[in-house]
């Protein structure tokens, strides 16, 4: 009896410890469980808040037009890392299996990426020229200089490769640096020439050749009202483009040598532009200094990377955002105006790229390197005995800064145009060349109440285009040329 009590009694502490290590287990396994659903759920919202805490002030050359790319780099491998923490958080699966998977997992991701990687490294394929945004959209977004599709040249630094044509649309060049809530799309088709110039045939001599910047390629454009195609009717003659994107003076003398005299022209027609020739000068004077460095970043592997060019890709991928987009649409709003003349509705508000101000230190010293390439090309035409002409292209502010009233903490209030056509008359009227300010024509125009710029774009739009093509036009005539 007492061997039997002694059993009972053992069985109930037995009991006893199982109950109370049952309740215990009872009470940690869904305090366990709550525990793994807490650290998923804190990994998530770290995720969401670090992408939101580094997305800076929207730009177009941003990924999702929010991260620059180091942000961005740094965001995905710190979130590809939560989110295996989510998994070892939520997985049931043994330690030793999850290690395994994400072992496995990343290591894989690794090697597509060094595969797609490994013909870049070799220098077999450029992804420059695979996943970017379309050529169109090129034209203004990203610097003819750094545009891949262009050929390298150790005198001009870039030029459009021959025979191409760019067929697309794009937004004018404002819309993303100003935040301009406009959804116009201009069309492009541009079509080059074995040189490289916008014309759409060859052209073996021109009695009349143009030197020009991006306002004489104008993608924006159709080819059929170009100021060269245009200036060619009227003068019944051939004309010759020879515009190029990003030009500066020492490039287009370069041109004139080149490409320019070899046609035999008898007419050449220079186009100056105030709002960027000036800048251009030491622009190019930098690049050319530095050639080496620039030719070597532009066929480096990191140049043609698959990695690289996606993220950029990314930056054609804005995320709407309406806080973050005011800084830039109030810049939009204090460089606009409100076109009092406007005979249609789509110029009423226009926007302006350049200010007027007085001219700058730098730009004074550039100036005098402007004259002195003039004075070259001068020489050089005249020893060919060709005429020359230059012809001042104003900024947008000049031409229509009379006709607009400006928002009460406008820009436009306080801007003035500066003296700069006056002090290049000056010049080239003491060096006996043929000096054309295109001010007055544009002006007039705009006076009447016709658009001659783009509203969201800094360039000529086809009647800006066909009022210049009548001025130069009608200056060749009246000069007897």
């Amino acid at each position: 009896m007492a061997v039997v009590s002694a059993c009972r009694i053992q069985d109930g502490v037995v009991n006893n410890m199982l109950a109370r290590s049952r309740a215990r287990f009872l009470f940690v396994a869904p305090l366990s469980r709550y525990v793994r659903f807490g650290l998923a759920a804190l990994c998530l919202l770290a995720i969401g808040f670090l992408w939101w805490l580094l997305a800076g002030a929207p730009s177009a050359d941003k990924v999702f037009g929010l991260y620059s790319i180091r942000k961005f780099v740094a965001l995905v491998a710190v979130s590809y890392a939560l989110l295996w923490g989510i998994y070892f958080a939520l997985s049931r699966e043994a330690m030793r299996g999850k290690v395994i998977n994400a072992t496995v997992s990343t290591v894989s991701l690794v090697m597509v990426v060094g595969i797609l990687e490994l013909p870049a490294l070799l220098g077999i394929l450029d992804y420059r020229l695979i996943i970017s945004p379309p050529q169109s959209v090129l034209f203004t977004r990203i610097k003819p200089w750094e545009d891949p599709r262009n050929q390298m040249d150790s005198e001009l630094a870039h030029i459009r490769r021959p025979g191409q044509r760019i067929v697309g649309n794009t937004a004018g060049d404002l819309v993303g640096w100003l935040g301009i809530p406009a959804n116009r799309r201009y069309p492009i088709d541009a079509q080059y020439d074995s040189r490289g110039f916008r014309n759409d045939h060859e052209i073996t001599q021109a009695p009349v050749v143009v030197l020009g910047d991006s306002f004489l390629e104008a993608g924006l454009v159709a080819q059929d009202a170009l100021l060269t195609t245009q200036m060619a009717r009227l003068l019944k003659v051939e004309v010759a483009n020879l515009g190029q994107s990003g030009y500066g003076p020492q490039q287009m003398l370069i041109v004139l040598r080149r490409f320019g005299l070899p046609l035999t022209p008898e007419v050449v027609v220079w186009l100056f532009f105030e709002g960027n020739d000036l800048l251009d000068v030491s622009r190019y004077d930098g690049l050319m200094q530095e050639w080496t460095r620039y030719v070597a970043e532009m066929h480096s592997f990191k140049a043609r990377s698959f990695t690289r060019n996606a993220l950029l890709m990314l930056t054609s991928i804005a995320i709407p955002n309406p806080t973050r987009d005011a800084a830039a649409r109030d810049e939009g709003r204090r460089r606009s105006c409100h076109f009092t003349r406007s005979r249609s509705e789509d110029g009423k508000t226009i926007y302006f790229a350049y200010p007027g101000v007085p001219l700058s230190d730098q730009e004074l010293a550039s100036l005098g390197t402007v004259e002195k390439v003039l004075a070259d090309a001068h020489r050089l035409t005249a020893d060919n005995d060709v005429r020359f002409l230059v012809a001042f292209i104003p900024t947008k502010f000049r031409v229509y800064h009379d006709f607009c009233e400006f928002p009460e903490d406008g820009y436009g209030r306080t801007w003035q145009p500066n003296d700069l056509p006056a002090r290049l008359e000056e010049w080239a009227t003491a060096q006996g060349i043929a000096y054309l300010d295109l001010t007055p024509p544009l002006k007039e125009a705009a006076a009447q109440g016709e658009l001659v710029y783009f509203p969201d774009d800094g360039h000529w739009n086809a009647q800006g285009h066909e009022v210049v093509a009548e001025a130069i036009a009608d200056f060749i005539k009246a000069n007897g040329w």
